[in-house]
């Protein structure tokens, strides 16, 4: 752990990579950005994440004394998360993914805000994100100033709960809450655990990241992701969550039963198109009925 100051506050920043060759100069921009903050008790957790890394930039990361280096075998970025967090013994942790990085003192100011907020458990922040020639906050400030910042809003408009935006007092968020086999949706199910747990999650327009998204293969675009949503809603159905976001959730099922139909149409399939219509209109997706009449057309 990297001492900036006697006594001052200790926070873990988790990194989990792949440790490839590609992105070594993105994990070095994330490593070097966490140390843009000045008096914190810094300790950096890099796993990497499955067997097939960079041998050259594993023992060049092994070789930094600023950093804590952990191996797992099985490439799982939500077990390399936990894996890290097991290791962390700092009165804070978060996560940065290793192609993002933190804004100078955006850890500070996260840190400071805890340490003078004793009743919140878990503080999300504002950021920017990077898009190809762009740089924009990454929840219009503007926009939401007077909104109100909720998990309703996270699951209808905007995920503002993210791996890069967090961070978690170690005291009150129990790392058995990052316990999850999930390929996609983690952060979502992480925060509808946080809810049931009755914890305090408090959310800042403040500006304490940047994520970088400078490809077209976003993951929420994939077919995977899309298949896997409907599973994973129906999944959380079985958490004690308030009425409001239950009903929320069941909208949200629907209608991603509805988007996988409309995707088997433009493919040809049409058996899985009236399958999963025929699910969306059985669990009351009635305001697609519709939608009948063009898988009707499709098979004349």
């Amino acid at each position: 752990m990297r001492k900036n100051k006697e006594k001052s506050a200790s926070v873990s920043v988790i990194i989990p990579t792949m440790c490839s060759s590609v992105r070594c100069k993105l994990l070095e921009r994330a490593i070097d950005s966490i140390f843009l903050n000045e008096g914190l008790d810094i300790q950096v957790i890099v796993v990497i994440n499955g067997d097939k890394y960079d041998k050259d930039l594993f023992d060049r990361l092994s070789n930094d004394d600023r950093l804590l280096i952990l191996k797992q075998n099985i490439a799982n970025v939500s077990m390399a998360r936990l894996f890290g967090l097991s290791h962390s013994n700092a009165r804070y942790f978060c996560f940065l993914d290793d192609d993002d990085e933190l804004l100078p003192n955006g850890l500070r100011f996260r840190v400071d805000y805890l340490e003078s907020h004793l009743d919140v458990d878990v503080l999300v922040t504002n950021g920017l994100i990077h898009r190809f020639d762009s740089v924009l906050p990454y929840l219009d400030e503007e926009k939401y100033k007077n909104k109100d910042i909720n998990i309703e809003l996270a699951l209808t408009e905007i995920n503002w709960f993210s791996s890069p935006a967090s961070i978690f007092r170690a005291s009150s968020v129990a790392t058995d809450l990052f316990k999850s086999d999930l390929k996609y949706f983690e952060w979502t199910y992480l925060l509808l655990l946080l809810v049931v747990n009755n914890k305090s999650v408090k959310y800042v327009h403040h500006q304490t990241y940047k994520k970088n998204e400078d490809n077209n293969d976003s993951v929420s675009k994939t077919i995977e992701y899309k298949l896997a949503s409907p599973q994973f809603l129906l999944s959380v159905k079985t958490l004690k969550l308030p009425a409001t976001i239950k009903k929320i959730l069941a909208k949200k099922y629907v209608a991603s039963l509805h988007e996988l139909s409309e995707i088997y149409l433009r493919e040809g399939r049409l058996k899985d198109a009236w399958l999963f219509h025929l699910k969306c209109l059985k669990n009351g997706g009635w305001v697609y009925i519709p939608y009948t009449r063009y898988l009707l057309e499709s098979l004349l």
